[in-house]
């Protein structure tokens, strides 16, 4: 799929049209390391490679034959972290590449406490599934996977989600929907 994928955003290029890509799919029957390779992989080599639509990217098992709402959060966290790729967050300029920083480094001083660093720590993608604790920290919080962790979201959101009301205009539009429906029902 990956393949394919490069090989439309080529044409997609070629002929200036936009392209759509399948990518984020596994055969994988269980959120194992196939999974995450299968759907990893593949989406990133589409999004780098310029696809406009990724389809099957988000919460697909098995083939596409099934989905889980924790290989939906899952896929969220990597989809994120690719998007947060391909958009330009992360620069190459002067000043992200800091040639002055890095002399003034190597006469001794360090990266961690460095000025520039503080200024640009912040901007890289800092996911909020994947574990980054010490092994000690992680182990005194459960030892948690990341499989638990995104169950554990997923049914956070599940339980916990209220969509925001639909705007006056779209309920207004809705009823009058409904009320032609009804109408023709009856007679």
């Amino acid at each position: 799929m990956g393949l394919m994928d490069i090989a439309i955003a080529q044409l997609g290029r070629y002929y200036n049209l936009p392209t759509r890509g399948t990518a984020g799919s596994t055969d994988s029957k269980v959120l194992d390391i196939q999974a995450g390779y299968e759907k990893g992989l593949p989406l990133l080599l589409a999004a780098l490679s310029g696809v406009n639509l990724i389809n099957h990217a988000i919460g697909s098992v098995e083939s596409t034959m099934a989905a889980s709402y924790v290989a939906s959060i899952i896929d969220d966290e990597v989809a994120g972290m690719i998007r947060w790729l391909v958009t330009d967050q992360f620069p190459v300029n002067s000043e992200t590449i800091a040639l002055d920083t890095i002399d003034e480094v190597h006469s001794g001083d360090s990266f961690i406490t460095h000025p520039h660093t503080l200024r640009h720590f912040k901007k890289l993608y800092n996911p909020e599934l994947f574990n980054k604790e010490t092994r000690e920290t992680w182990q005194k919080n459960g030892s948690k996977t990341t499989t638990d962790r995104a169950r554990q979201k997923a049914k956070h959101l599940i339980d916990n989600h209220q969509p925001p009301p639909l705007a006056p205009s779209i309920e207004s539009e809705l009823k009058k929907v409904i009320e032609e429906i009804e109408r023709r029902e009856l007679s």
